[in-house]
């Protein structure tokens, strides 16, 4: 929970309930799946927890999949309340979505702006990638933060860069 306390003082987020996480795995571009991981007062809730087997792609296309989970989860959630069901997995939207930079055969700024396109949701872009023009590409396209892990995914000592006054919601590239 003092992890949950953390991020909001960070992101500037009150009451942070609820955060989810995506990832598409496949095994040699055949059997491509989706999942979702769920997060609530700082703890796993595997009730929640999600497979989503794709159905519309074929191969290893994990832009176009990370497009169908996402559009389906927020989708079957918004019509599950249209319905007056129940608050349930999918009636619960995030506070927050965790998402990483690099993934085979797209990249998390895509899906970064897919996320938004559907939904005006706080993401957190993980990732190894540390150069300057990648932190900053991230923020002009809409990430609330950028954590960085050392080259072997471990994540154990993250360097945290939304440090930069008024970076977030303001454009720093240049069309020239």
């Amino acid at each position: 929970i003092g992890a949950v306390k953390e991020i909001e003082n960070l992101l500037g987020i009150k009451d942070l309930n609820r955060m989810e996480a995506f990832d598409i795995s496949n095994t040699s571009g055949y059997a491509s799946v989706g999942s979702m991981i769920v997060y609530e007062k700082g703890k796993p809730k595997r009730t929640d927890y999600r497979k989503f087997k794709i159905k519309s792609v074929h191969g290893s296309d994990d832009y176009a999949s990370m497009k169908e989970v996402l559009t389906r989860r927020f989708k079957h959630g918004l019509d599950e309340l249209e319905d007056g069901k129940a608050v349930g997995a999918f009636t619960t939207f995030p506070d927050l979505i965790l998402m990483d930079v690099e993934m085979p055969e797209m990249d998390g700024y895509e899906a970064l702006k897919r996320i938004k396109q559907i939904k005006d949701v706080p993401c957190i872009l993980l990732t190894a990638l540390g150069q300057e023009y990648d932190r900053i590409y991230g923020f002009d396209i809409g990430a609330e933060d950028y954590v960085r892990y050392e080259e072997d995914g471990n994540p154990a000592t993250p360097e945290i860069y939304k440090d930069y006054e008024g970076m977030a919601g303001d454009s720093l590239l240049t069309t020239e």
